[in-house]
């Protein structure tokens, strides 16, 4: 089933084709969404900002972890990031999160939501 109410990426600078391998990735290429290139200084330092609580470093980090940008692909620790980032009122996190859950079956997202709340219990 596709959806056609994926949000869009927001990312600054240089954009770029996202790669096609993943599904969400296919879905977005489809309405033709670009995303940013991360790059390894950037991955490095959204983590520095996300132990201090910055919601925008905790989205980025879902979304690199849910395209495919900078690191390779995985759906659970980009729910991770998105419910972090949710949790601190970014709005399209929650649609983020909600677009891989569909992709994802419960025992991948009950694993997310059990590392974000270890995360929690570290970085609050």
């Amino acid at each position: 089933m596709t959806n056609t109410h994926l949000p869009s990426l927001s990312f600054f600078g240089f954009t770029m084709p996202m790669r096609q391998e993943e599904s969400v990735a296919r879905r977005v290429m489809r309405r033709k969404t670009k995303v940013a290139c991360i790059d390894m200084d950037s991955l490095a330092q959204y983590e520095q900002d996300a132990k201090t609580g910055r919601a925008d470093a905790l989205y980025n980090l879902g979304l690199a972890y849910s395209t495919g940008q900078g690191v390779n692909t995985d759906y659970v620790v980009a729910h991770k990031w998105f419910n972090l980032a949710a949790s601190r009122g970014v709005e399209e996190a929650k649609r983020w999160r909600n677009t891989i859950a569909e992709e994802m079956n419960p025992g991948q997202i009950a694993q997310a939501q059990k590392l974000a709340r270890e995360w929690l219990s570290i970085f609050k």
